[in-house]
């Protein structure tokens, strides 16, 4: 017996069909996902695994004539699998520190290391009275003291003219420092700041100085005058902070006088010509 095929009847009907198909395919989608993550997860354990097991057995870097016996430049091998649960565990995991290169010295002229720099004390060359008692270091020798003298280029002169001197001095163990010259009549000298020193001062070198030295100046009050030519050395004002320091002054007269007055010129009469003397003649 045969039958047309409009007349055979579907077992389910077509919306249960429909709602099969869309289950299979959900979950077909979901074995997929599910199967491409534990694909990724697996392949990430494997590579975090191998990581911990190379820094598990690495071991020190030659450096510096160091040799590693059990170290080998082969690869680790693949055909093992790599066992991720032991080399999760925290006991067994070390980090050998590399170890650090020593550094050649500082490189210099000549191959000649400087030496470290001089860090003064603060009790050194001090003015704190906490320093103690002053005392200089190494003790100084004698105090060689200064030559000068002064000399002017005329030692009368007449207001308004213009009057030189030149002064020189020399100390055989100490630089010249200051010098001036003062003209009169008053005079002010240096100004000497006296500070006291405690603990340690270093004592300087001896060291010869010598200074020449010329100054003007014009008078506009007629009197005799002081020229003082003055010279320090070793310090400027600061008097004591060198063993060596001396203080000299030169001095030389000068007269100043009025200009002359010049003498005032005495003009005669004027004598009468021979045609004023001649009287005229008399008319006939």
């Amino acid at each position: 017996m045969t039958s047309d095929e409009h007349d055979v009847t579907p077992v389910h009907g077509e919306a249960e069909i429909l709602e099969r198909v869309h289950k299979r395919g959900a979950q077909l989608r979901r074995r997929k996902r599910f199967a491409r993550a534990s694909a990724a997860t697996m392949i990430v354990a494997v590579l975090f695994g191998t990581g911990l097991a190379v820094a598990h057995h690495q071991t020190k870097p030659a450096s510096k004539g160091f040799v590693n016996p059990d170290a080998t430049d082969s690869p680790l091998p693949t055909d093992a699998p790599a066992d991720v649960s032991s080399t999760l565990e925290p006991d067994t995991l070390s980090i050998t520190p590399t170890p650090t290169a020593e550094l050649p010295p500082l490189c210099c002229v000549n191959d000649v290391v400087p030496p470290p720099a001089t860090v003064l004390s603060p009790c050194v060359n001090s003015y704190d009275p906490a320093c103690g008692k002053f005392y200089w270091d190494p003790a100084p020798g004698p105090n060689a003291p200064m030559t000068i003298s002064v000399r002017a280029s005329s030692t009368t002169v007449t207001v308004g003219e213009t009057v030189s001197v030149t002064g020189t001095a020399s100390d055989p163990d100490a630089q010249l420092i200051c010098r001036k010259t003062e003209w009169g009549p008053t005079y002010i000298g240096f100004a000497v700041t006296m500070r006291a020193k405690y603990g340690r001062w270093e004592t300087p070198d001896k060291t010869p100085g010598t200074v020449t030295e010329t100054f003007t100046h014009v008078y506009d009050t007629p009197g005799t005058y002081k020229v003082m030519f003055e010279a320090e050395s070793g310090a400027c004002g600061d008097w004591g902070t060198n063993p060596y320091s001396s203080q000299g002054t030169a001095d030389v007269t000068v007269t100043v006088v009025d200009a002359p007055t010049p003498s005032p010129t005495v003009t005669g009469s004027p004598a009468p010509s021979p045609s004023d003397s001649v009287s005229p003649s008399p008319s006939p």
